[in-house]
């Protein structure tokens, strides 16, 4: 019993801070018509949609939206990791389409097109990398796009670069004023495992 308390206690620690919604809660009644939707979603939170209908399917149930559509989850605690769900065209048409992903108002990545004739279902699985609370908003356009099996992992720290200088100080001595000292060389090492970005020196 105490290896498997702490095993269900050590899995609860591992999803926290995650986001999951399979749309299996979505309303079940039929209907073509795009509208505003609100429920109660996979792990008991409330998500929002827009122009979105709830009779399309894909592994289950699935959200379907049209035009400027959005899928919208509740604030998660914990950050994001790496983002994952699947999509593909709704319906018969052959217009155009794509996705947008936002993250706490900000747009993540590059637009993704949705193949205006494929039925074949797409999985976009990216690292996100947002740490604090996260607010994930996918927005569609054109015709209608099905999305299913919404996921992503809490965030995690990734390696930082470890800056070191030498020498680390250097006495000057004495020098009177307006007249230069003589020049000295600073060498700044990185022994980290990522590069160092944006480095600022100031004297």
């Amino acid at each position: 019993k105490t290896k498997l308390f702490f095993l269900a206690f050590l899995t609860s620690l591992l999803s926290w801070g995650q986001g999951v919604e399979d749309f299996s809660n979505i309303p079940t009644a039929f209907t073509g018509t795009y509208l505003a939707r609100t429920w109660t979603g996979t792990d008991g939170v409330s998500w929002n949609a827009t122009e979105a209908r709830t009779d399309q399917t894909l592994t289950g149930k699935a959200i379907c939206t049209n035009s400027s559509g959005t899928v919208t989850s509740p604030s998660y605690a914990g950050g994001m990791g790496t983002l994952s769900f699947n999509y593909v065209r709704a319906l018969t048409g052959t217009n155009a389409r794509s996705i947008e992903v936002w993250v706490n108002g900000v747009q993540i990545g590059s637009t993704i097109t949705v193949s205006p004739s494929s039925n074949t279902v797409v999985n976009y699985n990216q690292t996100i990398n947002v740490s604090g609370s996260v607010v994930l908003e996918l927005r569609t356009s054109g015709a209608q796009i099905k999305i299913d099996d919404i996921s992503w992992t809490a965030y995690t720290a990734g390696p930082a670069p470890i800056l070191s200088i030498t020498p680390a100080t250097t006495n000057l001595g004495t020098s009177c004023v307006g007249t230069p000292t003589t020049a000295v060389t600073y060498t700044i090492t990185n022994s980290g495992t990522v590069a160092a970005t944006g480095v600022t020196v100031v004297s």
